[in-house]
């Protein structure tokens, strides 16, 4: 069902979005903290050979550095919406040790080595659940 709004100068097409999730959802889905979400580095020899042109092609020798990046601004802006949203300090502490998992992951995750990036991939996971810990415990605490 589409709705259609028309103004003087622009329209704007509303088409809602289902959202069916699969059986093996958690998986399928990306972490929002997860900077090797998309597994390109698992797929680098696959990428040169049918020709895409990949992040992980692109970054190179760069990508822990790149990856770092993304890692830290994720928990800043992680720990800025925690402040725009009066978090406590069960918050903070759940994104300092997802941080931690974070730089832990990166540091440990040889890039052309396929195990090991998937290793990487489910252990960035890990830093999801310490924020959501984090979330709990604060909401927790600020209810009693």
């Amino acid at each position: 069902m589409q709705e259609v709004f028309a103004g003087p100068s622009f329209t704007i097409v509303y088409t809602p979005i289902r959202l069916v999730p699969h059986a093996d959802s958690f998986q399928s889905l990306p972490s929002v903290v997860n900077p090797l979400a998309d597994e390109r580095s698992q797929d680098k020899k696959d990428d040169v050979k049918v020709g895409i042109r990949s992040t992980a092609l692109l970054f190179g020798k760069n990508s822990h550095m790149i990856l770092s990046g993304l890692a830290v601004s994720s928990a800043s802006l992680i720990s800025f919406a925690g402040h725009m949203n009066s978090q406590t300090l069960p918050f903070y502490c759940g994104v300092g040790i997802a941080a931690i998992q974070l730089a832990r992951v990166i540091r440990r995750t040889d890039l052309d080595d396929r195990l090991s990036c998937w290793k990487g991939f489910v252990g960035c996971g890990w830093s999801g659940f310490w924020v959501f810990v984090g979330s709990l415990v604060d909401y927790i605490w600020s209810i009693l």
